[in-house]
């Protein structure tokens, strides 16, 4: 099992994923949001078809730390685009991974990668560091049915961040999401949903672990391992496993170089 981002770019993430097939391993990479109760209803609720087709989806989240005037001390070294973490890669991919499982995979972007911040203060010390990561993820997309989303991810040190908000334009009704605790990220976090206007609650079924696992985090990662547990007994691939970890990292590349070339880009045959 990796954390994710599973490699510094698609092609070790490629690699990472054929020697695991070769050693005939399970594998499995922490995208948790993927098992949030929360998101799987919210997918099934899309699914069902309730709410009639889906026309455009909306996510404003924040990413801080990565993407402001200062960082944590502890996290400089993601200063170098070649490290490979930044609010791109891990940010953005854990936000992505889990609008796809709701809105299901785009098929197309265009995007910008503002970098705000050349020059950026190290927490405690007061060192300047030069900056090669962006500060924010700006992304316009289609899914294969035409629905339209928009993407934007802000980096930055801001006090008291709202976390993340989620609306679903569907023909007959509107869907919005929140975060139960503001601040917290949308992979993490227990969700507040509206339809039209009202409260709905998430099915107690939609949770597989035991009641003594705490809200929030820990049932998200909880819901995670229980899948990877399931899967090694009955055999199957994990959800999501290193492939399809290698998808999402070329769906992140597929929005770098659309940010790199200023056109939209195809993101279709991912694998």
């Amino acid at each position: 099992m990796s954390e994710w981002p599973l490699g510094v770019n698609a092609e070790e993430a490629r690699s990472l994923a054929d020697a695991a097939r070769a050693a005939g391993v399970r594998h499995a990479v922490v995208l948790q949001g993927l098992h949030s109760p929360d998101v799987r209803f919210v997918a099934d609720l899309l699914a069902e078809g309730g709410l009639g087709r889906l026309e455009s989806a909306v996510l404003v989240a924040d990413g801080d730390p990565f993407g402001g005037s200062a960082i944590p001390s502890d996290q400089a070294w993601t200063l170098d685009p070649a490290a490979g973490a930044s609010i791109v890669s891990i940010m953005a991919g854990h936000f992505l991974a889990t609008l796809e499982r709701i809105t299901g995979p785009l098929a197309s972007v265009s995007a910008r990668l503002p970098l705000l911040h050349e020059q950026v203060t190290v927490a405690g010390s007061g060192e300047r560091r030069r900056n090669g990561t962006p500060g924010h993820v700006l992304l316009h997309g289609r899914l294969a049915d035409e629905a339209t989303v928009s993407v934007a991810v802000h980096g930055g040190n801001r006090p008291d961040e709202v976390g993340f908000f989620l609306k679903l334009a569907c023909e007959r009704g509107t869907l919005i999401a929140v975060p139960r605790r503001p601040g917290m990220y949308m992979h993490w976090t227990d969700w507040n949903i509206t339809v039209n206007g009202e409260p709905v609650a998430v099915p107690a079924a939609y949770r597989t672990v035991p009641e003594a696992v705490p809200a929030g985090p820990a049932l998200r990662i909880a819901e995670l391992y229980r899948d990877f547990a399931q899967a090694l007994t009955e055999d199957r691939p994990a959800c999501p496993d290193f492939d399809e970890a290698t998808r999402y990292h070329r769906l992140l590349a597929t929005i770098e170089r659309s940010a790199a070339n200023g056109a939209q880009e195809s993101a279709v045959m991912r694998r």
